[in-house]
């Protein structure tokens, strides 16, 4: 389970298997974020080495999810996250399995349901404006927006969430 104190999730001082990411204070240019008091009062940022981009945690707070809807997809969790995701909800793994997952080749994904022309993830709660589980979401949620396939599409990923930056003040993001 993620501490209470890093509520992000992000790795800051240990390399981690997908990379470390890095806080870093930069200019918040982009996209009228000038304007945004939250951000203002809170510039720090996080980066990825090899990514064009950085990333503004406290966009989550007024983003309402985006992240969690749109096209279909996976997410995919390991033993141990389904685990943590069970006891987040209350519930029993075996619960949490039969509710939450659907398996995908050899691999394990939590499931999805159908909302008008999108999909959301069976975790993401639209009265609670995200993920019912956040504090324990897995891996792959909480490395978004770094994820591989954004690497080579800054712009799409800018697109889809809120707290990404392209600002060239920026480390890394060249």
């Amino acid at each position: 389970m993620i501490p209470l104190s890093n509520p992000w999730g992000y790795v800051v001082e240990n390399e981690a298997p997908w990379g470390a990411f890095t806080a870093q204070k930069c200019r918040l240019l982009t996209r009228n974020r000038q304007t945004d008091t939250n951000r203002m009062t809170n510039p720090t940022i996080l980066t990825r080495q090899g990514f064009p981009f950085a990333f503004d945690p406290a966009a989550c707070e007024t983003c309402e999810g985006r992240c969690c809807n749109g096209e279909s997809g996976n997410i995919w969790v390991t033993r141990d996250e389904s685990r943590a995701l069970a006891h987040a909800l209350g519930i029993t793994p075996e619960a949490f399995a039969r509710d939450y997952l659907k398996k995908v080749g050899y691999r394990v994904s939590i499931g999805e349901r159908q909302e008008g022309e999108n999909f959301a993830c069976l975790l993401y709660d639209r009265n609670k404006g995200g993920c019912s589980a956040y504090e324990a979401r897995p891996a792959q949620c909480r490395t978004f927006p770094f994820w591989d396939y954004f690497r080579e599409r800054p712009h799409e990923a800018a697109a889809e969430c809120p707290g990404v930056i392209l600002d060239e003040s920026c480390p890394d993001h060249r």
